[in-house]
């Protein structure tokens, strides 16, 4: 089941934050604007990246960070 609703209050509410955002100079229409590329591979080093291992017991699972 689909129930168009925001998470963040009612419609009317969002419109009304909507249009107080682009009264805002620095306001960019996200339908206008690119998202920022993820990192490269070469800049993910093994020593920044959580691996996360998940082993079901029962019903709990264990989490392995390395």
């Amino acid at each position: 089941m689909h129930v168009g609703e925001f998470m963040t209050g009612t419609m009317d509410e969002v419109k009304e934050q909507v249009d107080e955002n682009m009264k805002a100079k620095e306001y960019r229409d996200p339908t206008q604007t690119l998202s920022d590329a993820p990192p490269s591979l070469q800049s993910v080093t093994a020593t920044n990246v959580n691996l996360v291992k998940i082993q079901p017991t029962g019903a709990k699972f264990q989490k392995y960070c390395g």
